[in-house]
């Protein structure tokens, strides 16, 4: 993905010497490059922290050509964008929400096959932790909501 991604920051490049407004350049990256790095980040939520600064410097690169001159921070203040590993959080959050609310329809408690209801979905059950990192790291055990 980062390949990918640092091979297309080169169309940005050429488009920002074209004279390409701030605004169209900041959406060709969201539409372009970022979409490639956050490519189903929910899968690999896990990512360790040397990765996770690899895929930020993509963005650092990107706000470098469409910002020159201004620290990271403020470029992403300009351009109204988020950090990525905050964006992975996010988008990790919401896809453990719309896996439990599909459970819940699934196994609602309404449909009975018999006379004892021995699933309860009132009460919050917190998955056992696992005994190795990775496990516990899995985007369903580590952004239970």
């Amino acid at each position: 993905m980062y390949k990918k991604a640092v091979k297309r920051l080169y169309g940005l490049r050429v488009l920002k010497k074209a004279g390409m407004s701030t605004g169209d350049l900041v959406s060709v990256y969201c539409s372009i490059v970022r979409s490639t790095v956050e490519y189903t980040s929910p899968a690999w939520a896990a990512l360790p922290q040397y990765l996770s600064n690899m895929l930020e410097s993509v963005q650092k690169q990107a706000m470098r050509i469409i910002f020159p001159g201004f620290l990271y921070e403020d470029a992403l203040d300009l351009a109204g964008l988020e950090p990525l590993y905050v964006r992975r959080v996010d988008s990790c959050k919401s896809f453990v929400i719309k896996a439990k609310k599909v459970l819940r329809v699934i196994y609602s408690p309404n449909v009975v096959e018999h006379d004892r209801n021995l699933r309860s979905w009132n009460k919050t059950v917190n998955p056992p932790l696992g005994r190795t990192a990775r496990l516990n790291n899995f985007v369903t055990v580590k952004y239970q909501c």
